[in-house]
C-alpha cells in the first residue's frame, strides 16, 4: 500500500534528510552500495527466469532506489 499522505511538509523532509546527510555522509555511500547489491540480485533472479523482464524493468523504473 501506497501512502499517500503524510503528516509533515515536503521542505520539513527535506531538511531532516539534508540534516541527516550532514550528520551522516557515510550512509549515502552505504545506501549506495545497498541499492547496488539489491539490484545485482534482482539481476540474478531475471537471469535466472525467476522474475520477468517486464517486472524487472518495472521495478527498476518504479523503486530505482529500493532496499527490501
Amino acid at each position: 500500500r501506497q501512502i499517500k499522505t503524510t503528516r509533515g511538509k515536503a521542505a520539513q523532509y527535506k531538511a531532516a534528510v539534508a540534516r541527516l546527510e550532514e550528520l551522516y555522509p557515510h550512509w549515502m555511500q552505504a545506501q549506495r552500495d545497498l541499492v547496488g547489491f539489491s539490484r545485482h540480485l534482482l539481476e540474478k533472479q531475471r537471469d535466472a527466469g525467476i522474475v520477468s523482464d517486464e517486472l524487472y524493468s518495472l521495478l527498476t523504473q518504479k523503486y530505482p532506489n529500493y532496499i527490501p
